[in-house]
This record gives structure tokens, sequence and C-alpha cells, in this order.
């Protein structure tokens, strides 16, 4: 298991060595510039954007994994399924919740970069 994940892993990670967080693929598919100093103000939001979605939907798998554990653990009683159904359907709105907000997040911004004359 560890050596599969670590194939899978291992090229992203040396493909990212330039640009760790990947906004500057981000920037340039929203027709952004990125700026060339490391604590400019727009990456630091951009890091902060991507940190912030990272974890909500780190938290979001988490609640879908605890409720399928939940309900493998059950036993058959229906309490505890339903229980279980309803922290996996809460886990996969929210991921749709997510999904939605960072769509919203970067129309803003390549709109933003638009209007700003970015290139």
């Amino acid at each position: 298991m560890i050596c599969l994940a670590a194939v899978l892993i291992l090229p992203q990670i040396v493909q990212a060595k330039d640009d760790p967080y990947g906004l500057e693929l981000t920037a340039t598919k929203a027709g952004l510039s990125m700026p060339q100093e490391t604590n400019a103000l727009p990456l630091m939001i951009g890091r902060a954007i991507n940190y912030f979605f990272g974890l909500i939907g780190a938290i979001a798998l988490i609640m879908i994994l605890l409720g399928g554990y939940e309900w493998m653990l059950s036993g058959g009683n229906e309490e505890k399924v339903g229980k279980a159904m309803k922290r996996i359907n809460s886990g996969i709105l929210g991921l749709f919740i997510i999904f939605v907000a960072y769509a919203l997040v970067y129309g803003i911004l390549f709109a933003l970069g638009q209007a700003s004359g970015a290139n």
C-alpha cells in the first residue's frame, strides 16, 4: 500500500518542486500574472484560499469515512444505519458545496483579472 501511494504521489511532488501550491498554474489558467516576490499579497491570499479549501475538503472526506465506519459497525441496527447514512450524506453535500465555492472563487478571480487588464 505504501509503495502504491509512493508511486502515485512521488511524480506530483517532483513536478510541484517549483510551484508547490499549484498557484502559478491556477493563476495562469485564470489569466492572472503571478508576482515575482514571495511575500506579495495576492500570493499569500491565494495560498490561504488553497489551504482553506483543502482543510474543509479533508474534513468533509473524514465525515464520509466516519459515516462508512459507523455503518459497518452498526450490526444491522436501523437507528445506527440511519445516523451513518445521514453523516455520509452530509459529507457528500459538504464536498459539493466546497466544489461550488471553489468554482465561484475561481470565477471571481478570473473576472477580476480580466477587469484589471492582467495578462
